[in-house]
Order: C-alpha cells, then structure tokens, then sequence
C-alpha cells in the first residue's frame, strides 16, 4: 500500500502495527494538534502522547479546548506496549544466556 510505504517504515508486524495506531490516534485528535504532532514526526508509540502533552502545557492557556483523554489512552497503549517489548526482551536474553 502506498500510504505505509510513504511512513518508511519497516513492513514487520509490530513496525506495521505502530503505524496504525499512531494514524488512529491523529485521527482522534483535533486538528491543530494532529497538525503539531505530525510535524514532529513520532517515531516510538509513546512519543505522540508525551508531544501531546507538551502541546496543551503550551497552549494550557488558549482558548482552544483540547481534551486529553485521547492522550491518556495512547499513553496506556503505549506503556502497555513497551512493557510487551521489555518481556519479550528478557524472555530473548534467557534463551541467548542458556
């Protein structure tokens, strides 16, 4: 498919899966932060959330109302994830040291 081959990302399962979740998340967010986000181009699951973040701290003030329960999600996705990832590393260090 074209759009996952102008993300350059790897065509693995979890690279893939990444993908799609960070779409889904700058689908859910509202436009000027989807904006602020994309331009920063995440590259890890956790970035999109901690970027977020770091847009409403800036904008607290604005008077643009931007929710953050979408960004707490991904954040929990995205710990979920790296937790997932750092098991998968020590199941893989076991095997190496056996």
């Amino acid at each position: 498919m074209r759009w996952i081959d102008l993300a350059n990302v790897p065509k693995d399962f979890d690279a893939l899966m990444n993908l799609i979740v960070k779409e889904q998340y700058l689908e859910s967010c509202p436009e000027q932060l989807a904006t602020f986000l994309t331009e920063r181009k995440p590259k890890e699951l956790n970035e999109p959330a901690i970027f977020a973040d770091q847009y409403l701290d800036a904008h607290a003030n604005s008077t643009h109302n931007v929710s953050r329960r979408p960004i707490d999600k991904d954040r929990e996705i995205g710990n979920k994830r790296q937790q997932r990832n750092d098991r998968k590393d020590d199941r893989n260090a076991r095997l190496d040291t056996e």
